[in-house]
């Protein structure tokens, strides 16, 4: 990176000093009217010449000490221009007395210097202008009248929605990269007024939004797309409505690309992404994004478990971005990991990877799997998560939960990891689910390992995840699709919702500020996540995204009651917890006394899974969460939701 901006003020300053020294000549052309065998072959013209080149380095020389270079010229403003200005005067005045020092300037044609100086600063203003019109995309406007109706539709139309500052970086973003777009309008949330912003025609406001939308699509009949650059739901005049509407007219939706979500090749030329489904349906998300979000990962080995899942996959796509050096994915499911495994070779064909097929629950596996790929840092994402089906298989759930978390956490220690993430769940709180009950005291587990070893344990708590495998997101749109009905358990039901990117970033961030900090025991980091969001809401909204407008009144919503182990609402700290820290819309949470899960107890758990069943393993799964919380805290066993059934206090 230094390289380059070494290499580009380089070429600029030697660009400035072809100009001088052209000016110079055209001067002395101009003052001293001679033919060309004049100047060579006389003593006269080669010393007018060589004062020439005298010109050209007494302005690249004051150019350097006034850094005049050092700005960018497809940013040049008006305060540049006078810079130049001022800079070409002194260059002048430094060379005049060069000239007297050396010759007595006494071959110099006074009038020369004079010439030479209006037009080394006319021509050198000129060329910063050329390349800024250049970048903006005015100076196609100025040759537009003579180019072919096929150059000019050549790439596809976008128009740009939202803040002027970020519109106009995505506006320089798309000129630098060659991407293959055209901008013809920006549509700005802090409209200033109705004119041209860096080249692009100002169409209105993002209060305006659907009315310039349904002009260009049906009165226009243009073929575009429409690109936010911030979130669609953060800003003024959007919301589901709005966007509903939207995703009714013929123009795409698409958005910037996250810094996290750019390919090698996506590095050379910008491409936007599809806005998804549930970056409509969320709250305005947590920015954790940014080129030095995760300064811990570079050029780090890594290993992720349940890389096949939905968060374990896009956790092996956010290292693989930022540039870690080795990446190891492990997951028991053979395709999502031979997937996974495939794009990340795709898209990242020069990262050392590894994909390994391995059971948590294989304490040897486990260990021989980390001692031969030598992790620096390990993300914990291998669970069992679904709540209603875990209510039938406690011991499952324990095994891979529990016990499985334990493996890797003993593999860890003994084979010097410097850190471990275990990503946990907001069930974890008051557990009232066998699933949440297991990630509780895996929760606990880890946190008390803190103690011993070198190794650093650090937790992340997070709510429901839009769009993951198997959750109410891709449910919701089936059913739409088929036409209804849409199925809700209860119509009071709430949930704290996050997207997929949202939740990694959460993840990464724990693990840099628990190393960052150095603390034998961080506490748990849980993500700020606003209101929680009624189910029964988000089916409608889903509903009117979705369904075409004359179906979407027809779709029904159905209650079928809640499911085994949910609970009405879900908390992100317990009661037997506080918050102690907060930074960038993160908390951490830390029990008020310290009863850890130890392995011994885990082992303990599991033998007496392997000899009971049933209803008997689930009441030892809850009292061993009860011994862990707090004294007098109510029993989870209490809040258990049995089919149909209403919540019991």
């Amino acid at each position: 990176m230094v390289g380059n901006r070494f290499g580009d003020w380089a070429a600029r300053l030697a660009f400035d000093a072809v100009i001088a020294f052209a000016a110079y000549l055209c001067a002395c052309a101009v003052v001293v009217d001679q033919p060309l065998s004049w100047w060579l072959g006389s003593e006269l013209g080669r010393g007018i010449l060589s004062l020439g080149l005298l010109y050209s380095a007494s302005i690249a020389g004051v150019f350097i000490a006034g850094k005049v270079e050092r700005r960018q010229w497809r940013t040049v403003s008006a305060h540049d221009v006078g810079l130049v200005i001022r800079m070409t005067v002194v260059g002048a005045l430094a060379f005049l007395i060069l000239a007297f020092l050396t010759s007595r300037a006494a071959v110099l044609p006074r009038s020369v210097l004079v010439v030479s100086w209006f037009l080394t600063t006319g021509a050198m203003a000129a060329a910063r202008l050329v390349v800024r019109a250049r970048a903006e995309g005015w100076l196609l406007d100025i040759v537009a009248p003579f180019r072919s109706p096929s150059q000019m539709s050549a790439k596809p139309m976008v128009v740009l929605v939202g803040h002027s500052v970020r519109v106009q970086r995505a506006l320089f973003d798309i000129r630098d990269t060659n991407a293959p777009y055209r901008p013809i309008g920006v549509i700005l949330e802090d409209l200033p007024s109705k004119s041209a912003i860096i080249g692009a025609r100002v169409m209105g406001s993002t209060h305006e939004l659907v009315g310039i939308v349904e002009t260009l699509t049906h009165r226009d009949r243009l073929n575009f797309s429409l690109v936010f650059v911030d979130s669609p739901t953060s800003m003024a005049g959007v919301d589901e409505t709005v966007l509903a509407k939207l995703r009714r007219t013929e123009a795409p939706i698409l958005r910037l690309p996250k810094v996290t979500e750019l390919t090698e090749q996506d590095r050379k030329a910008l491409q936007f992404r599809k806005v998804r489904l549930e970056e409509l349906l969320s709250r305005q998300p947590v920015n954790l994004n940014s080129p030095e979000f995760v300064p811990g990962v570079r050029g780090k080995r890594v290993l992720v478990t349940g890389a096949g899942g939905s968060i374990g996959s896009e956790i092996s796509r956010q290292l693989a971005a930022l540039g870690c050096s080795h990446l190891t994915m492990l997951d028991i499911a053979e395709t999502p990991l031979f997937e996974i495994d495939r794009e990340i070779g795709s898209n990242y064909p020069s990262l050392s990877r590894r994909a390994a097929l391995c059971d948590v629950r294989d304490e040897k596996a486990v260990a021989a799997g980390i001692e031969e790929q030598r992790p620096e840092r390990i993300y914990h994402a291998a669970a069992l998560k679904h709540v209603s089906l875990m209510e039938t298989h406690p011991r499952d759930a324990i095994l891979t939960n529990i016990a499985g978390t334990a493996n890797v956490a003993k593999a860890a220690q003994s084979l010097g990891v410097g850190q471990m993430v275990l990503l946990s769940t907001d069930k974890a709180v008051n557990p009232s689910s066998v699933m949440g009950a297991t990630k509780r005291l895996a929760e606990t587990l880890v946190r008390g390992l803190n103690a011993d070893g070198d190794t650093h344990f650090s937790v992340v708590r997070f709510g429901n995840v839009l769009n993951s495998n198997g959750s109410a997101v891709p449910i919701f749109r089936r059913q739409i699709e088929a036409g209804g009905p849409v199925t809700v358990t209860h119509p009071e039901v709430e949930r704290y919702f996050m997207t997929i990117p949202e939740a990694v970033q959460l993840v990464l961030h724990a693990a840099d500020v628990a190393e960052e900090r150095g603390e034998r025991d961080p506490g748990v980091f849980v993500l700020e996540m606003g209101a929680p969001v009624k189910i029964m809401d988000m089916a409608r909204r889903m509903i009117d995204l979705l369904a075409p407008p004359a179906v979407a009144p027809n779709i029904e919503i159905k209650l079928i009651g809640l499911q085994p182990g949910e609970k009405l609402s879900e908390e992100l700290v317990d009661s037997d917890e506080e918050t102690i820290y907060s930074t960038e819309g993160v908390l951490e949470v830390r029990g008020r006394r310290a009863v850890n899960l130890s392995y011994a107890d885990v082992d303990a758990l599991c033998r007496f899974c392997t000899a009971s069943k049933g209803e008997a393993v689930r009441n030892r799964l809850f009292d061993e969460v009860q011994r862990v919380r707090m004294p007098g805290a109510e029993s989870p066993r209490l809040q258990v939701v049995r089919g149909d059934a209403a919540p019991r206090a």
